[in-house]
């Protein structure tokens, strides 16, 4: 069930309930309202054109910064160093 509700949507849910003959409740179709309009925000939210290029940008930014730390201070964990 939650290969499919990852896959599809959260209503799989109620679709599956509906299946083995139970009848699912108002909360439940509720909260897959609320699952997958926050999925389908987020997923526009990361396909904005500009999204990309920040992502790429922060990335880059944070290996540099980590380059430069170890440059700084050295190796910080050796396996078996103490």
């Amino acid at each position: 069930m939650a290969v499919v509700r990852y896959n599809v949507s959260a209503h799989t849910t109620g679709n599956i309930m509906k299946k083995c003959n139970l009848t699912p409740g108002r909360y439940v179709s509720e909260a897959a309202d609320k699952e997958d309009g926050k999925r389908i925000y987020y997923a526009r939210k990361k396909s904005r054109v500009g999204a990309l290029e920040a992502r790429q940008q922060r990335r880059s930014e944070r290996r540099q910064e980590e380059e430069l730390n170890i440059k700084r201070e050295g190796d910080t964990y050796v396996p078996g160093g103490f």
